[in-house]
């Protein structure tokens, strides 16, 4: 049975006694999240116009950043509403947790070829 979503309060109420808090926690998430979607959108970019080895892999990673981005996005606005945004945030945290897991199965799979690849740059260079 799902609980009435009008008594899930938003954080903000609980941390009333410390606005200097909920500032931080705010701006923090805000700005996380800004830089978490323009990250993905950059790499889409760069991608579009330059061939990339693994560009599955690299296409999951920028679905991660993008997610995490979401997260949060998520933690500000649970942060003045509450209710049914609980929910959206824990949809959106399980989408992520998702991709997050096989972003990571799919590297430690391809761990010898991405290692060969990053050997064609010696010095850390990155490929031209």
């Amino acid at each position: 049975m799902m609980p009435d979503l009008d008594q899930l309060m938003p954080h903000a109420l609980c941390l009333l006694v410390s606005p200097e808090l909920i500032a931080i926690l705010v701006l923090s998430d805000t700005a996380v999240a800004l830089a978490y979607f323009i990250i993905p959108l950059f790499m889409a970019l760069v991608m579009r116009r330059n061939p990339a080895p693994m560009p599955t892999l690299l296409w999951l990673y920028a679905t991660f950043i993008l997610l995490c981005g979401g997260t949060h996005a998520l933690a500000v606005v649970t942060m003045f509403l509450g209710g049914g945004w609980y929910w959206v945030q824990a949809l959106e945290l399980a989408a992520t947790a998702l991709i997050s897991v096989t972003t990571a199965a799919i590297l430690v799979r391809e761990r010898k070829a991405i290692a060969r690849w990053l050997q064609r740059y010696p010095g850390g260079g990155a490929p031209k």
